[in-house]
């Protein structure tokens, strides 16, 4: 993505984050203590939050390679408007977070469309199975009749690191493939992720049937890439500016705002796109009288309320504004962790109903594309390169979250 906004000159209009958790597996201590700590007073500014989790086992890959096997669903959990097991409070949340979560959840809908089209006109429009008399078959993948293999759900999954951010009323995607491994009565195609057998060998079993690389499990990794990189592309969610003559500013994350407790911000990801040996100045205004200068400051706020922060960003070539809201409060809020009450040691328990499959390296899995791709036109304005870019690349995020945005307000004078 920096590659493509540095070549159209543009740069993303909110603040984009990416964000790996740690001591998921031992209770999702990662992923509380961010929201806990590192971001607490910041979370109303959140957009979105992405994160991407166990995927690769899923459309347009069918088990072993093999056609008498069903496409497997990819799934994207979404937070829910309504209570449920895991989120008990969500009938308590602000008409606000219920239209940010309401927003999310209409784009993700509009997202698979345009996803697929990007894939066919990149000349991914079919896809080589294997029949019973050991020769291969071409099908078609990525048309307008598969869509249904990705399934927008509400999140009743839990167990990984948005759900701290979902218990805090942000709306969140989960984008995951197969995770019926820990059913009582496991398909073929339950793959061991986390377990020791877990490894690119036998995905690319699952995705063909041999060990070798397999372009199934290549378009599999690469749908949820694509699925993150159109939502990021939408004006509500991240869009893009132009970046001017100016330098690019940037506010750290926001940690507990609490009255008479010293603050600590600075702005080290603040950068001129033009010249990166430029020198910069930094202006801060707190939004209660207070001023101050320097790339990192730190501030008390001795006042209970609402503050407006500010930094202006300066070189030689101009100058760059970016405010966000601070909500001073007399106690953090703390978001509880279920999880601390059980002993884990990070290393989940293996299914012993499960048979791992033996690879065939004699049936390799292959990717037929057309030889000259016709682009067809983008649903989302100009997101079409963007994600060709995406694609071409093969941007692929495990196990990671994409925080964005903060909601930001930026001009360039």
């Amino acid at each position: 993505m920096g590659k493509y906004w540095r070549g159209h000159h543009t740069y993303p209009a909110r603040t984009l984050r990416f964000v790996i958790f740690d001591a998921e597996e031992q209770g999702l201590y990662g992923s509380f203590h961010y929201l806990n700590d590192a971001i607490n007073g910041d979370i109303r500014n959140v957009v979105a939050m992405f994160n991407e989790e166990q995927n690769g086992i899923a459309y347009p890959l069918r088990y072993l390679g093999k056609m008498a096997n069903p496409l497997l669903p990819f799934y994207v959990y979404m937070s829910p408007l309504k209570k449920n097991a895991l989120y008990p409070h969500q009938d308590r949340l602000s008409q606000q977070q219920q239209a940010n979560i309401t927003h999310l959840h209409t784009l993700l809908q509009q997202a698979v469309t345009p996803v697929f089209e990007q894939f066919q006109a990149l000349g991914f429009q079919s896809l080589v199975y294997h029949v019973i008399s050991r020769q291969d078959v071409s099908q078609p993948v990525f048309t307008s009749d598969q869509v249904n293999n990705v399934q927008l759900l509400d999140d009743t999954l839990g167990s990984s690191d948005q759900e701290p951010f979902t218990l805090a009323g942000l709306p969140c995607a989960t984008l995951v493939g197969n995770s019926t491994y820990y059913d009582n009565n496991p398909p073929p195609w339950s793959y061991p992720f986390d377990q020791k057998e877990d490894t690119v060998q036998l995905m690319n079993t699952f995705a063909s049937g041999g060990s070798q690389k397999s372009q199934a499990l290549v378009l599999a990794l690469g749908l949820p890439g694509m699925l993150t990189t159109w939502m990021l592309n939408q004006t509500g969610i991240l869009g893009e500016a132009s970046a001017g003559s100016g330098p690019i500013a940037a506010v750290s994350d926001v940690g507990q705002t609490v009255v008479n407790q010293s603050i600590a911000l600075d702005a080290k990801t603040s950068f001129d796109p033009n010249n990166s040996s430029a020198s910069l100045n930094y202006t801060w205004n707190f939004g209660d009288g207070a001023t101050a200068s320097g790339v990192a400051v730190n501030h008390t706020y001795t006042k209970v309320g609402t503050y407006m922060l500010s930094l202006s960003v300066s070189s030689a070539k101009g100058i760059r504004h970016i405010n966000k809201v601070i909500q001073v409060v007399t106690r953090k809020t703390s978001y509880g962790n279920p999880y601390t009450q059980y002993q884990s040691n990070g290393v989940p328990p293996s299914n012993p109903s499960v048979i791992l499959p033996t690879p065939d390296d004699s049936q390799p899995g292959r990717v037929q594309r057309t030889s000259t791709p016709v682009v067809s036109p983008s649903r989302s304005g100009n997101s079409g390169g963007l994600l060709v870019g995406i694609v071409i690349g093969i941007v692929i995020l495990l196990g990671a979250a994409i925080v964005v945005g903060m909601r930001l307000r930026k001009k360039e004078v």
